[in-house]
């Protein structure tokens, strides 16, 4: 965790942003989406203005840190946030496809045939015709695409990962809850 933390500070803080994010995210696959790791993640995209990605990202932090001065920063950093989203309707100043409440979204399963290398989402899971059809199918009818993965949740299709082999199946039934709890606040934070 701290040689993807060392790593992504010290571009981000060098004004290499796209690095730093890059780095950040390897470390979020790396770690199974490690608290810590998003925690500092979520409090860069707060500088840069980018609130609507640091909230989730904070929001990711609050649910798997471990330690109680940790899940207070980043509550802190949550209720800033809020604050102002509150004071500034606009959010971000320019999402990359907005996402209001009622949109349609679509939904895709992750597959158990991946690459076996670190890549996005998207490539990821390429390797599946099943996927490749309902991607193409979500993409041109809904606004917004997202991948669901027993292992890593919901799931951006640019989201960095690396290959591994996780099945909801495996979850007893407290754990499949938490899951769909997990999934159903991130599509909250997401907006929609």
């Amino acid at each position: 965790m701290k040689k993807y933390l060392r790593r992504a500070i010290s571009a981000w803080d060098a004004g290499r942003i796209e690095e730093g994010e890059v780095i950040f995210k390897e470390g979020l696959a790396a770690t199974g989406n490690d608290g810590y790791v998003a925690l500092k993640y979520g409090e860069c995209l707060e500088a840069l203005g980018r609130l609507e990605e640091a909230k989730a990202m904070l929001g990711l932090a609050l649910c798997k840190l471990p330690m109680e001065k940790y899940k207070q920063q980043a509550r802190e950093a949550l209720d800033r946030i809020t604050r102002l989203l509150a004071a500034n309707k606009d959010g971000e100043t320019a999402p990359e496809k907005p996402k209001m409440p009622g949109t349609r979204i679509g939904l895709i399963s992750c597959t158990k045939r991946k690459k076996d290398y670190v890549c996005t989402a998207r490539e990821l899971y390429s390797e599946s015709p099943n996927f490749n059809w309902w991607l193409s199918f979500a993409e041109g009818n809904y606004a917004h695409t997202y991948v669901v993965s027993a292992k890593h949740g919901l799931m951006e299709l640019t989201q960095i990962l690396y290959p591994y082999d996780r099945r909801l199946d495996e979850y007893n039934e407290g754990e499949r809850e938490a899951w769909a709890s997990f999934i159903a606040a991130r599509l909250r934070l997401d907006g929609v």
